[in-house]
């Protein structure tokens, strides 16, 4: 089963000592601000990638990609009550 959500952190390797990016984190490059599991290149390759975006200058542009080995996802469960 493939979890679906908004995807708030991304952690490469160890946990504990592996790489991790969080949306909102600023880099020297920009602040991250989108990280997204690749459905398209699932489907056509079958492997899972997951994309790193940064805003930086007005501009979203892709930084990095990971695909395979140790990656572990967190998803952002913060709950907004709104009024319909």
């Amino acid at each position: 089963m493939e979890a679906q959500g908004i995807i708030r952190k991304i952690s490469i390797g160890d946990l504990k000592e592996g790489l991790t990016y969080v949306v909102g984190q600023k880099m020297k490059v920009g602040d991250v601000c989108q990280i997204l599991h690749d459905t398209m290149w699932l489907a056509e390759f079958g492997i899972n990638k997951y994309d790193v975006y940064v805003r930086s200058g007005g501009n979203i542009r892709i930084w990095k990609s990971f695909m395979n080995g140790q990656i572990s996802v967190e998803y952002d469960i913060t709950v907004y009550n709104e009024i319909v």
